[in-house]
């Protein structure tokens, strides 16, 4: 790989959290002249395990020239370690945090799970595992591991604490969602971009697919086609690919009352937290 003559970093970071509607910002803000986001969406370079080194990094911004904002998309938000890493890197980046109903993110990660083919069985099944505190079940890990997603304080009042406020802007994905031009704007103000909103903002990125089903799931799972996959696609993994090619659209299946009415109680003292943190209220069921 031939030497880098300047070190490009990045100066904004889109940090999650997960299923909150950062798939679409980073889409939205890509097409954007005057900003600069690459190809490969989550390059997780700012966890103490990064899986790849200072070089491979920022060759993905050597194609920077006169961008004013340059970015990146990784899931940093619930790592302990990453508000420090980047701020001792970029201490001067701006940090964008995109925040869901806590119910509605943990269903939907479970369903992305589900349609991806990394899992099988209901949200009904793996919560009731969960809360029965079951812990020789593997469905336990793996809703604990969503669960444990949803809670932002203590993420949220990291980055406030290692970058300040005026460096970190809230989106709240409910309000992102009602209307997406206003709040696209608002991240353009933000990041000092004076440039107009793009117009793919009407296309839904990521959506809820139906479960690939055995077929699907066997090719996700396949070695041979993974490989096949890198090689030609070396910024798209084969689940991610094959999961739009054998999955399907579909009507999103509707979370029931009882998990729902469960689950306010978990997360009802950490939006609390946060909206003493945030000095705000959100449009969350959470009472």
């Amino acid at each position: 790989m031939q030497k880098l003559l300047e070190e490009i970093w990045p100066n904004f970071f889109i940090v999650g959290g997960s299923r909150c509607g950062t798939t679409s910002l980073y889409s939205y803000l890509k097409v954007i002249p005057k900003i600069f986001v690459p190809e490969w969406k989550a390059p997780a370079y700012f966890f103490s395990n990064k899986t790849i080194d200072k070089e491979t990094y920022l060759n993905l911004f050597k194609d920077v020239k006169d961008k004013k904002a340059i970015g990146e998309s990784s899931g940093y938000l619930q790592s302990p370690e990453s508000p420090g890493l980047i701020h001792e890197q970029l201490p001067n980046s701006k940090i964008i945090i995109s925040l869901r109903d806590p119910i509605e993110r943990t269903f939907s990660h479970y369903l992305q799970g589900l349609g991806g083919g990394y899992y099988t069985g209901t949200f009904e099944e793996a919560f009731s595992i969960f809360m029965s505190n079951d812990t020789t079940d593997s469905k336990y890990e793996i809703m604990k591991h969503m669960i444990d997603g949803s809670y932002y304080y203590k993420s949220v009042k990291r980055y406030l604490e290692t970058f300040g406020k005026k460096q970190i802007k809230i989106i709240i994905f409910e309000e992102y969602i009602a209307d997406t031009k206003r709040k696209i704007k608002e991240i353009l103000d933000f990041l000092d971009i004076d440039d107009d909103v793009p117009k793919n903002i009407e296309k839904v990125y990521n959506p809820y697919r139906q479960p690939l089903g055995k077929v699907g799931t066997s090719l996700v799972k396949n070695e041979t086609v993974k490989n096949l996959v890198k090689s030609l696609l070396p910024d798209t993994s084969a689940k991610t690919l094959l999961k739009f090619v054998t999955g399907k659209s579909g009507k999103k299946p509707v979370l029931g009352e009882n998990e729902r009415n469960e689950m306010k109680k978990l997360f009802t003292d950490d939006v609390k937290k946060l909206e003493g943190l945030l000095n705000r209220t959100f449009p969350w069921s959470v009472p």
